[in-house]
């Protein structure tokens, strides 16, 4: 079980656009809440990305992390490994008050 609920939008404008299909996990909406689509089952090569498109994240719904991740390269053939992956630096959960 994830430790922290999570959604990503994809087809707005940037985080937070309500123009954007939602994914996320099901446990995460309620019934009364806009359609969303579940995470666990949606293939990233299934939303039609391309380079220099930008979709939001949003993580730990308690604390409001919200992302912009921005599509800067696809490889349509991958090495052996185990997948999916993400490259690139992420951000600190919590701040370093040291």
């Amino acid at each position: 079980m994830n430790s922290h609920m999570y959604e990503f939008q994809v087809g707005g404008r940037g985080p937070q656009d309500p123009n954007a299909k939602r994914y996320g996990l099901k446990q995460a909406f309620s019934s009364s809440e806009a359609p969303f689509l579940d995470v666990s089952s949606t293939p990233i090569a299934s939303l039609g990305l391309s380079i220099d498109d930008a979709f939001g994240y949003w993580f730990d719904f308690g604390d409001d992390w919200w992302h912009q991740i921005n599509v800067t390269n696809i490889i349509d053939k991958t090495q052996s490994g185990k997948y999916p992956k993400v490259t690139g630096a992420s951000p600190p959960q919590y701040a370093d008050f040291d």
